[in-house]
């Protein structure tokens, strides 16, 4: 290690760490040590496991794990005394307090054969001494014939539901069976496809046949027209066309759902097991003798004996009626029931259905999707109406626009007639444009006219009456200008056309209130300003 490194200076140097920190590391986190004690006296034994006497290991150990289920909460005796009373609150419930025999069951299927119990129980020795199986069946075992009763117990707690499923299937297999007999509308539909067969077979052997396999049923499915419609489509729109009361067959097979989930070896399994086990109990019954006071197994199973007897038997005669009505089926639509059998019967038929209803409901899809389009076209050509007639009324609105516009023009028009306006406007347009000496006299004349009439009688001449015009009309008098008086407007008689009569302008001199000029001294006037 090189002199640089830091775990040589830290070795050469003391730590400086109390020492009570590190009394308080070595308590909290060193491995403590045990110490082996030393024994004067004889070292004590190791419990060993208990030697078995006659079980094997394997069947032990099963009965130690089913001891240790439910019922590790029992003493042996309790145990004992439940399987004479034949107590099943006991014996067969589930950790929900429910009755289930499957840990009966458990408890069963680990116990060894009739004649190795009965070698256990005649072991002599201290029960105490024996291992956990052993001690059981040493204890349990004295019970005389404690594994039927165990059996008949297991059974009459599984037996209400057995009877149930049973009888349920039985019950749904001859209902859908009577269904489907007692439908007309299935016999319509039937009819239907038989036709439609013909008509496709048309010109080969199997043309006009009297009946086909009610296994091709789903098989409808696999004919396709050009457009991707099977069989079964057109059927369905047919029979929603023609036949709408037949249409619906389907929904009068209401058990065949049901069936299909049957299996009748099946039934029969349980039935031959439940007869089984009953004829079993009525044996024990017969055999049975008292061994105990605590024996209960008369009182408990003689009752339902006679009850699960009697309900067993009228299963049986049910399935046989069950059968019978599929053998009338099998007649009715002409096939043998050792080929076809009612699970293949039932699977058939509701694959059928299930197409059947889809293609229906593909023909409502469609049917939709045609009315929304029929309705979107309808509202299309509706809004397109509607436009052309919201055009067709704003063009009219247009022209009456117009015809009110012109009607005002000629109403104007006529008024400016008769007022005599329009000529004035029409003078104006028409009069010669002037000369430029014309312009000139003009001018000065409406200048001069103004200075006269802005200067006031008391007011100073500036300029000498020959310089100006006024000078020139009336000889430098400035009082004797002639000011133009306007023609005042009169009111025309009704029906004289106004502004066709002559028109007369008037000169007044100033201070004469209006009255005429002299027609010489007018005359001398408008030849001055002809001369200018």
């Amino acid at each position: 290690m090189s002199e640089k490194s830091v775990w040589v200076r830290l070795n050469k140097k003391e730590p400086n760490i109390k020492k009570q920190v590190l009394e308080t590391l070595g308590h909290n986190f060193a491995v403590k040590q045990m110490k082996k004690k030393t024994v004067d006296g004889p070292e004590k034994s190791v419990k060993k496991e208990k030697e078995l006497r006659i079980l094997d290991t394997k069947t032990n150990q099963n009965l130690s794990i089913a001891l240790r289920g439910q019922y590790k909460h029992l003493s042996l005796e309790e145990v004992r005394l439940a399987i004479l009373r034949c107590d099943e609150k006991v014996l067969c419930l589930d950790s929900s307090g429910n009755l289930d025999s499957a840990s009966l069951q458990t408890l069963i299927s680990s116990l060894p054969d009739h004649d190795v119990i009965n070698k256990i129980v005649a072991l002599e020795e201290d029960p105490e001494d024996l291992a956990e199986g052993e001690k059981f069946l040493h204890t349990v075992g004295k019970i005389k014939k404690f594994v039927p009763i165990l059996r008949n117990m297991a059974f009459k707690v599984e037996y209400p539901q057995m009877l149930e499923d049973v009888r349920r299937d039985i019950v749904n297999t001859r209902a859908a069976l009577e269904e489907l007999m007692n439908s007309k509308k299935f016999e319509r539909v039937l009819s239907y496809i038989l036709e439609f067969g013909n008509v496709l077979n048309t010109g080969s052997r199997n043309a006009d046949t009297l009946g086909f396999d009610i296994s091709f049923l789903p098989k409808l499915n696999n004919t396709k027209d050009a457009d991707g419609m099977t069989l079964l489509h057109y059927l369905a729109e047919t029979m929603l066309k023609e036949e709408n009361d037949s249409a619906d067959f389907e929904d009068g097979l209401l058990h065949f759902a049901a069936a299909e989930r049957v299996s009748v070896d099946q039934v029969k399994a349980n039935l031959a097991k439940m007869k089984k086990e009953i004829n079993n109990i009525g044996q024990d019954l017969q055999r049975h003798h008292k061994q105990d006071p605590e024996d209960r197994f008369r009182e408990t199973f003689e009752k339902f004996y006679e009850q699960a007897d009697g309900e067993v038997s009228l299963q049986e005669t049910s399935l046989d009626m069950m059968l019978k009505c599929y053998k009338t089926v099998s007649e009715i639509f002409t096939f043998e029931v050792s080929k076809y059998a009612i699970e293949d019967f039932f699977k058939d038929f509701n694959e059928f259905i299930a197409l059947y209803k889809r293609c229906k409901e593909d023909l409502k899809r469609f049917e939709d999707k045609r009315r929304r389009d029929e309705e979107a076209q309808a509202r299309a050509e509706q809004e397109r109406a509607e436009r052309a007639d919201r055009d067709t009324r704003q063009r009219a609105l247009q022209d009456v626009t117009n015809d009110h516009t012109n009607t005002e023009v000629m109403d104007q028009l006529v008024q400016l007639i008769n007022t005599g306006q329009v000529f004035d406007v029409m003078g104006r347009r028409r009069r010669q444009p002037k000369s430029a000496a014309e312009r000139r006299a003009e001018q000065l004349n409406r200048s001069r006219s103004r200075t006269g009439l802005t200067c006031s009688p008391t007011s100073k001449v500036t300029a000498s009456a020959g310089d100006t015009l006024d000078g020139i009309l009336l000889g430098g008098d400035e009082n004797n200008l002639l000011p133009r008086k306007s023609r005042p407007r009169e009111r025309r008689a009704p029906g004289l056309p106004t502004g066709l009569e002559s028109r007369e302008r008037y000169f007044e001199a100033p201070g004469q209130d209006g009255a005429a000029s002299d027609p010489d001294q007018q005359n001398a006037l408008l030849q001055k300003l002809r001369d200018l």
